[in-house]
């Protein structure tokens, strides 16, 4: 087997778990990981994609203790090997911040929503689909934790942006439209 194959289990691995077959799914994923660890080595950041689809897998199963685990264990390789302002730390940030709000840590999942938005900024700049993505992930966040007003304009920033790069009848805008009704609501 190749490393090449990887990409291909992932994919199925995905279209196994949006089918509901979330065993043969992270059995997928395993495979794939054992691959990559074998031929580039247990602390490879290429690896570290790989965990975190793992990581979503075992999480959509409401393993998030096991989740969380491999998520740390994925951010701690994509600083090591990348340094602590390479862009794929957002991913890890981001994911760390859904597992904190499963466990209903919304302290913690404010925390690690804030450190993926800010490098996500300073990497890609403001205008940037990305950083769009962590705004409004730290915006249902304080609005769960009581914030409403600041996750509202956080969601009208992330829609301004997603704005001047997407089709105006993009479903990207129309669930933030949505959000950003939720969000009215809880403070009217």
């Amino acid at each position: 087997m190749h490393l090449q194959r990887t990409p291909g289990l992932i994919l199925h691995a995905r279209l196994l778990g949006r089918l509901g077959k979330h065993l043969e799914a992270e059995q997928q994923i395993r495979a794939a990981l054992e691959l990559r660890t074998r031929i580039l080595g247990p602390r490879h950041p290429e690896g570290a994609a790989t965990m975190d689809d793992l990581a979503d897998e075992i999480e959509s199963q409401g393993r998030h203790s096991t989740a969380d685990a491999i998520r740390q264990e994925t951010l701690a390789i994509r600083k090591l090997g990348m340094g602590s302002g390479h862009p794929a730390l957002g991913r890890s940030f981001s994911g760390l911040a859904r597992t904190a709000v499963a466990q209903g840590d919304l302290l913690g999942a404010e925390s690690m929503a804030r450190e993926g938005l800010e490098v996500r900024e300073h990497a890609h700049g403001r205008e940037n689909a990305l950083v769009a993505q962590s705004m409004v992930q730290l915006a249902l966040i304080l609005a769960q934790r009581g914030a409403p007003q600041i996750g509202e304009a956080l969601l009208r920033d992330a829609r301004e942006i997603l704005g001047r790069q997407l089709k105006p009848d993009h479903s990207e805008l129309a669930r933030i439209d949505r959000l950003l009704e939720e969000v009215r609501h809880q403070h009217p």
